[in-house]
């Protein structure tokens, strides 16, 4: 004889999978037609370099319009100079001028109009934050480094390298060097020599160091 809770958890099964089955096609539909159609705030968006002033309000819109029909969902404007080949228009009008905001407010207009998200972005130098006012410790900043190896043990007393130009210091890694990223082969010399390097086969060196002995 079954048990009655072993009957209702029979006859459940069956039921909550058929109604599972349902939700799963419908999402599978959704994500299908969101491929195919997606959301705004889904769509690629692709950078808008605006070329050595050759800008009109007719090719702003001309672009935004070619943008929507392909379906970009948004563009950032940058200001680029000496990357088209050609002079710089002598008719353009000069960054952050009355006219050139003009061309900004009509591009907004236009991309309101047509769906497309419009931002601006800068980068250095060629773009609207470059300049000489921009102080090196207020400009954008990358990360470099320099290394020098130490056959130790022993206590190191040299100055570490440091990059070229304005630079900040931020750590100091001092780590073992991992097992075969170098070799030491200490020579004494007791007259002219040459050095010849061979190898059996095609390698990859990174940099040589000669440390030549001082006289005794």
């Amino acid at each position: 004889m079954l048990n009655p809770r072993t009957l209702l958890a029979r006859l459940l099964l069956p039921i909550s999978l058929a109604f599972a089955v349902g939700p799963l096609h419908a999402i599978d539909a959704a994500l299908e037609s969101a491929f195919a159609q997606p959301p705004a705030d889904s769509r690629p968006r692709c950078y808008w370099y605006w070329l050595d002033g050759y800008v009109s309000k007719e090719g702003i819109t001309k672009d935004l319009e070619a943008m929507r029909d392909v379906g970009i969902g948004g563009a950032y404007i940058g200001i680029i100079g000496g990357q088209s080949g050609k002079p710089h228009n002598p008719e353009a009008p000069a960054d952050l001028s009355d006219a050139w905001w003009d061309l900004i407010i009509h591009a907004v207009r236009e991309a309101t109009r047509t769906g497309v998200n419009i931002g601006l972005f800068n980068g250095p130098g060629w773009s609207q934050s470059g300049g000489p006012w921009v102080k090196p410790e207020e400009s954008m900043r990358y990360l470099a480094h320099t290394e020098i190896r130490v056959t130790g043990p022993k206590k190191f007393h040299e100055k570490l390298p440091a990059p070229e130009g304005v630079f900040q210091q931020v750590a100091v890694l001092a780590y073992p060097a991992p097992q075969g990223d170098a070799t030491a082969m200490p020579i004494r010399a007791r007259e002219r020599n040459a050095i010849h390097f061979e190898s059996a086969e095609p390698f990859t060196a990174r940099s040589l160091t000669l440390h030549p002995a001082r006289a005794m």
